[in-house]
């Protein structure tokens, strides 16, 4: 299990406590903007957290990866200077996908799917537009399940393949 620890100062701690046993340890330690506590997902294998943080604090979130293990941990985005960066990142569950959010300077929130082994690939779906208030990729890893309001129609779940097929809304 993983948690954060918020000490002040825009600075949060990566903490993981182990499955069995007591205690638990600090892997890393981020900045995060105000009131954005960034969300963290674990890699497929265990090895590996994923999340999002700062180069300093006036600069765009950015995804991370971290080692559990070492605690190193590296950028694996580069949102534009004038962004509000890139967060609710979420691994594939073949962990070779990475899909998130992207949201620009006025707040408009972008879908991104980033290929682990091949970066440079990394495509934006045709989903923008929308408050995104959340993200999972659906069990056959075919297509992502997101929360939000697209258009002016109403807050819920829609299904967004990655084929670019059309997104189908699955809640009313």
């Amino acid at each position: 299990r993983a948690h954060l620890h918020d000490p002040g100062e825009g600075r949060i701690e990566v903490h993981v406590l182990p499955v069995f046993g007591v205690g638990d340890r600090t892997v890393a330690g981020i900045l995060a903007g105000p009131g954005e506590p960034p969300k963290i997902d674990w890699s497929p294998g265990g090895k590996v957290l994923l999340t999002s943080t700062r180069n300093s604090p006036e600069a765009p979130s950015a995804l991370a990866l971290i080692a559990v293990e070492t605690g190193e941990h590296w950028s694996i985005t580069s949102p534009p200077p004038d962004s509000r960066g890139d967060d609710e990142a979420v691994f594939s569950p073949g962990g070779d996908l990475v899909a998130f959010r992207r949201r620009d300077a006025s707040g408009a929130n972008e879908l991104w799917v980033l290929p682990l082994v091949d970066p440079a690939k990394m495509r934006r779906l045709d989903f923008a537009n929308c408050g995104i208030g959340g993200l999972a990729w659906a069990p056959d890893g075919a297509g992502l399940i997101v929360s939000c309001c697209r258009g002016r129609g109403p807050k819920g779940l829609w299904r967004v393949p990655l084929d670019r097929a059309e997104p189908v809304f699955l809640t009313q």
